[in-house]
């Protein structure tokens, strides 16, 4: 995977078994133990997957939002009450992009669903864009430039795209005066060497919220804070001998 790709999207959740229903029933996700506390989400996509974590405490909020790729944006919205979440936000039209819509899971995590209109080969039900809320967007696309090298260019007044080297999975900020950054969900980048960028975040003013920490037999990862405090990971994998 090149770097500064995204690579994987982990939620907070209070009950797995609750959020394996949910999320299995709402995109038809695969999921694999990992532990007591922890499980796999295995996506159609071979490129980003994802994760569920036990917390007793969960901090959700705002932002970030991440958007699954749907062919219809509507079913989606009808049956999330079914299982146990909410509409946040009804069917919008992006003008020339396609719709979207956002729900809630029953532990107040938010994620987005998204109708392209213009078709794709991409898998349905695979993770197609990451969005963070902020306060500066000249700012905030500074920061996150230094940081991972992303390119931005201008969606609108308030909204900024970018593209990972990957080019399948971007992602985009707007710039909003009020919203509340989360714990929950977390989206984690890609790194050769993750000690770098905890020096480097900082002369970017922003700060580490977790050191580098091992994952045993996987790799390591730690947490980043922007300026607005939005978090997001930053994993690197072991080495193969």
């Amino acid at each position: 995977m090149a770097e500064h790709t995204f690579c994987h999207v982990e939620w907070a959740v209070t009950d797995l078994n609750r959020a394996k229903s949910f999320y299995g029933g709402m995109f038809n996700w695969k999921f694999e133990s990992f532990g007591d506390d922890y499980m796999m989400i295995q996506t159609p996509s071979d490129e980003i997957g994802g994760g569920l974590m036990k917390q007793d405490k969960i901090s959700t909020g705002s932002s970030p939002r991440v958007f699954v790729l749907v062919e219809d944006v509507q079913p989606y919205l009808d049956k999330v009450s079914g299982l146990g979440g909410k509409m946040a936000f009804p069917k919008t039209d992006i003008p020339g992009v396609g719709w979207f819509g956002m729900i809630t899971d029953p532990d107040g995590n938010t994620i987005g669903v998204f109708q392209s209109s213009h078709g794709g080969d991409e898998p349905m039900h695979s993770f197609c864009h990451v969005e963070w809320s902020v306060s500066d967007g000249a700012r905030a696309a500074g920061f996150y430039n230094g940081l991972f090298d992303w390119k931005f260019e201008p969606f609108g007044d308030e909204y900024q795209m970018f593209r990972t080297p990957s080019g399948n999975v971007g992602g985009g900020i707007m710039e909003e005066k009020s919203f509340q950054p989360a714990q929950s969900p977390c989206v984690y980048v890609e790194v050769n060497s993750i000690e770098p960028y905890l020096e480097k975040v900082k002369t970017l003013g922003g700060e580490v919220g977790m050191p580098k920490t091992e994952i045993p037999g996987m790799g390591w990862f730690a947490i980043l804070l922007d300026h607005d405090k939005n978090a997001v990971g930053i994993y690197e994998g072991a080495r193969k001998e």
